[in-house]
């Protein structure tokens, strides 16, 4: 069992030396869970993930979206950072039916119905905050946040370039979903963040002590202690004396580390093509960038365009749309998309959806590399020329 599961019992000391040995009992119930959560925002651990999560402000619970009408359910809730960025969190827990595999799912299809700048902005989120002032309110609690101009602006673009965090929040996180998360998070350019965290319960007379616990750090985050008072949830943070420093990081590994599994999982590609297709792209002046699973293939300092995983290669045309900047963007990605259709997987519907993953043969690339390099160096001098 790894450590990150391991449950530790906490102890309390007092004044004179007496101890109290806190109960460990189930959290109530997902309704006391989502009741709770809206009013104690400090219960979670986002600041361990990226400092631009660690001031959360609550905007709403069971928030409909696009996925909604497809039966998907709804958010259950829903925050902002102070940097304004939005963050989804969904509730589960372990002795409920629905697999970790369905709630991740729900929560990646609310991220991409959010990611729709046609129906979400500023102004939605102020709707759904119930008529009410959402920047007032918010300065109120937070006073040094940007001027009301600036924070729209920050909330509106990081709605454009879907940078949320979401979370699955349980009592119990299943060791299949730290799967599921590990490879959502593992392209190095994304923004988007997907964390898993447990809250462990313990009961002290008729307060609960809640230890939050992020799934992928083997260190003791922030507690709380959860006071019910005449059927309100009051909230006192208490301070870690080692605070974690962990973060989700995916780590370079040598080149000739991902060639190796990835010529392990595909047999017909042998090192030799795989090295010669990265020394093309080098040529041409495009970059690499490996993570522990993946490569990010990108223009050096401007954009990533495509990942190579173990599996497949693959884009999503909404991030290009989204990264590329300048007059010629967008005459340069309609050329790289309508030039890449050749290059899709069969069974694809070419950018039916542009928010969606769109999966390369990479077979068919490393049989026409010449072609692909060419295409892709076409695209790069559309993008850049001065004519």
């Amino acid at each position: 069992m790894s450590t990150a599961r391991i449950v530790q019992q906490p102890i309390i000391i007092d004044k004179s030396g007496k101890t109290v040995f806190p109960e460990l009992v189930k959290m109530p119930s997902e309704a006391w869970l989502q009741k709770l959560l809206p009013t104690c925002p400090e219960i979670l651990p986002t600041a361990e993930i990226d400092s631009k999560y660690a001031k959360l402000f609550y905007i709403a619970r069971e928030v409909a979206t696009e996925s909604t009408k497809i039966g998907k359910g709804h958010i259950d809730i829903l925050y902002l950072s102070t940097n304004g960025n939005l963050v989804i969190v969904g509730t589960k827990l372990y002795r409920n039916p629905e697999s970790s595999r369905q709630v991740i799912g729900q929560v990646l299809d609310y991220a991409v119905s959010l990611h729709d700048t046609n129906q979400w902005n500023w102004d939605k989120l102020n709707q759904i905050y119930h008529g009410k002032d959402l920047y007032n309110d918010i300065k109120r609690k937070y006073p040094n946040i940007p001027s009301k101009e600036v924070f729209i602006d920050l909330v509106n673009d990081s709605i454009r370039r879907a940078d949320f965090l979401m979370m699955i929040i349980g009592d119990t996180i299943r060791p299949s979903a730290d799967k599921i998360a590990e490879f959502i998070n593992s392209p190095i350019d994304m923004h988007h963040r997907l964390a898993l965290c447990e809250l462990t319960t313990y009961k002290i007379a008729d307060k609960f002590l809640i230890v939050p616990r992020l799934t992928t750090s083997t260190k003791i985050l922030e507690r709380a202690v959860i006071t019910i008072k005449d059927s309100k949830i009051i909230a006192t943070e208490t301070k870690n004396p080692h605070p974690a420093a962990t973060e989700y990081k995916y780590f370079q590994i040598p080149m000739e580390d991902f060639i190796a599994e990835f010529t392990t999982h595909n047999p017909k590609i042998t090192p030799d093509m795989l090295s010669a297709f990265f020394d093309a792209l080098h040529s041409a002046g495009f970059s690499t960038k490996t993570a522990t699973k993946q490569v990010s293939i990108g223009i050096p300092g401007a954009a990533s365009l495509f990942q190579l995983s173990t599996d497949s290669m693959w884009f999503t045309p909404s991030k290009l749309q989204a990264t590329l900047k300048g007059p010629k963007a967008k005459p340069a990605l309609s050329y790289l998309l309508e030039s890449l259709k050749e290059f899709l997987i069969k069974g694809q519907t070419p950018y039916k959806v542009m928010n969606k993953f769109y999966r390369l043969d990479f077979a068919v690339i490393n049989a026409r590399r010449p072609a692909f390099i060419s295409t892709l160096s076409k695209f790069k001098e559309l993008l850049y020329s001065n004519n």
